[in-house]
């Protein structure tokens, strides 16, 4: 996946070296813990006084100083040195006086990110930085700790665009911590969902006592949205002490309900990614099918930066999973804009049918290296796959890369919500163990059979309002039945 080829003092500022809870009125103990990725010779990172920019008035620098430093972002050049892979380094800043305020200048040499910071007063966490792309600037500010304060973690919805028709609960569970000195009692967390501005929804979870430095989690009845628009999530962690510090209460995403959309990306690149094995193989996103529908299209964020690929044909192919097996159902080409970085969506024809269950939808990668946009405004474990002539299906993370692909699958959305205004038809029996009798059909109704591969099996016309067909043929399983003026229904041949 990813080549492994693969200081000044302020004078303004006051820091002091005693220990832990030794230090003066007026200031506190910071302490920064770094955790690199696989790759921790990539990292850089500066402290600069805030708006100084990355070596202006530096006061340390950490890291590799020495291949990458403040000019090396998106270089690729490093090749060892600085953080060790897949640790957590503890830079200690002394104490620092109240109200001073500060940049990380986070650099990274091959442009995915993928270092984190934890700032701390006194030992206790009071910012949390993520780094992506080539570098962040992360700005901060020394307080002292509070007696009572609660702070909230939760994870984003996994899809940040969704079609109405695969609806679900967008509500998450959430983390409650107690970052004061003092205990809280009756911790609990609030919930509360928007439409497009307007509350639609909210919900409180159960009371729990919190020790300081501790946590506990939090969990709510649900909410499934019934209405296109976007949706907005906000947890908020409340308790009976009066909140010392509610910058960290708060934590909030947006779902996008919408007609055709399926995606877990929010439209943003930080970088892209290729196989760049020599190999063939495929990207995919995980998709869950709830409700039966036709997929429509395929859309795939395309890094081309030196125009080397451009129009040239790529693939795009729709995976089934069943037991753990991939099943390919589906396939389509595009061209290859001559932009370094575009959208391309590809249209399937035929539709195929999707069943509920689970889909791959994939970035084919052939005799030449296509590369795929990566996202991590959202990241679900288990939801995003690789695999090339010598790799079978691995997850992302299994590869250390928590990152999502932007591949997004569109739905014709339009066509099943018109199915909405038809009848059903009177099936018996179901299940069936030979034949299958429709009755409610008009004439020369056009009658489909589709497998949970999307395939249709079997297709015939009627020629009366009841009909007997034969399935003792079948293999055991569940079909769809599709006729053009009703609804479809679900098939369980034993």
């Amino acid at each position: 996946m990813k080549s492994l080829r693969l200081l000044p003092f302020l004078s303004l500022l006051s820091f002091s070296n005693l220990g832990f809870g030794q230090c003066p009125s007026g200031q506190t103990f910071v302490t920064i813990d770094v955790t690199t990725d696989a790759w921790g010779y990539e990292c850089f990172w500066d402290l600069t006084p805030m708006g100084a920019g990355c070596g202006n008035s530096e006061i340390y620098a950490y890291g590799n100083t020495a291949q990458v430093g403040c000019g090396g972002a998106g270089q690729q050049d490093a090749n060892g040195g600085g953080y060790p892979n897949n640790t957590m380094t503890t830079e200690s800043l002394g104490c620092v006086d109240f109200g001073n305020c500060f940049d990380i200048n986070y650099v990274d040499d091959w442009g995915d990110g993928g270092a984190t910071f934890s700032v701390n007063f006194d030992g206790l966490q009071a910012y949390y930085f993520g780094g992506t792309g080539t570098g962040n600037v992360f700005s901060f500010c020394v307080t002292t700790n509070v007696e009572f304060d609660a702070s909230i973690a939760a994870n984003h919805f996994q899809y940040t665009k969704i079609p109405l028709s695969q609806a679900q609960n967008i509500l998450q569970s959430g983390v409650v911590s107690s970052d004061g000195y003092g205990n809280i009692t009756n911790a609990f967390m609030n919930v509360s969902v928007s439409k497009n501005g307007t509350q639609v929804f909210t919900t409180n979870s159960s009371t729990q006592n919190i020790a300081s430095g501790g946590n506990a989690a939090f969990s709510t009845t649900g909410y499934t949205p019934t209405e296109t628009g976007l949706y907005t999530v906000t947890y908020f962690a409340d308790m009976t002490e009066n909140d010392g510090n509610l910058s960290n209460n708060y934590y909030s995403y947006t779902v996008d309900v919408t007609d055709s959309i399926y995606a877990r990306d929010n439209g943003a690149s930080y970088g892209i990614i290729g196989i760049g094995t020599g190999e063939p193989g495929y990207l995919a996103n995980r998709f869950t099918i709830l409700n039966p529908i036709q997929l429509s299209s395929i859309s795939v964020f395309l890094g081309n930066t030196t125009g080397a690929i451009s129009n040239n044909p790529f693939d795009v192919e729709v995976f089934i999973v069943n037991a753990g097996t991939a099943t390919s159902i589906a396939t389509a080409s595009g061209i290859v804009s001559s932009s370094a970085y575009q959208w391309h969506t590809v249209d399937l024809s035929p539709y195929p049918i999707l069943i509920p269950g689970e889909y791959l939808v994939a970035l084919k990668e052939t005799n030449y290296e296509q590369e795929v946009g990566l996202n991590e405004a959202v990241f679900t474990p288990n939801t995003s796959f690789v695999t090339w002539t010598s790799q079978p299906w691995a997850s992302t993370e299994s590869l250390e890369l928590d990152v999502n692909f932007m591949i997004r699958l569109n739905v014709n959305q339009n066509a099943q919500l018109s199915e909405n205004t038809l009848t059903e038809l009177s099936i018996f029996p179901n299940p069936t163990k030979n034949t299958l009798t429709i009755n409610g059909l008009l004439p020369n109704e056009e009658i489909q059979f589709v497998d949970n591969l999307g395939k249709v099996v079997y297709s015939t016309t009627s020629n009366s309002a009841m009909q007997t067909i034969d399935l003792s043929e079948f293999d055991s399983g569940i079909y769809l039945l599709k006729t053009e003026h009703h609804l479809i229904t679900k098939i369980i041949k034993q």
